[in-house]
């Protein structure tokens, strides 16, 4: 995901009224290094009690 994306991306959310919250910050930033899909929901994923 490239930055001209992620500003498309968080401009059109906000536009809408959306506010970006800590979870949907981190995600764009692991999506912004490269990670991908299965390693972003890996590293939010919880471990159970």
């Amino acid at each position: 995901m490239n930055d001209q994306l992620i500003e498309e991306l968080v401009g059109r959310a906000q536009s809408e009224g959306l506010q970006l919250t800590g979870v949907d910050e981190m995600i764009i930033s692991l999506s912004a290094k490269g990670l991908t899909t299965g390693e972003v929901q890996a590293h939010l994923e919880l471990d159970p009690l």
